[in-house]
């Protein structure tokens, strides 16, 4: 599996931890955010490459 194929992957992955809990922890929250900010200026990076 290529590295961008695994980055999206993790990034839907946060993205339905972050829909899916109203009742999570904030500290969660917030560091699911802050993986999800961080996905995607990497990708977008990545995607600027090529």
């Amino acid at each position: 599996m290529a590295l961008d194929q695994l980055l999206k992957l993790l990034l839907k992955l946060a993205k339905m931890l972050l829909l899916d809990g109203p009742g999570m922890d904030m500290n969660l929250r917030l560091e699911l955010y802050m993986l999800l900010v961080h996905l995607d200026f990497y990708l977008n990076k990545v995607s600027d490459l090529f």
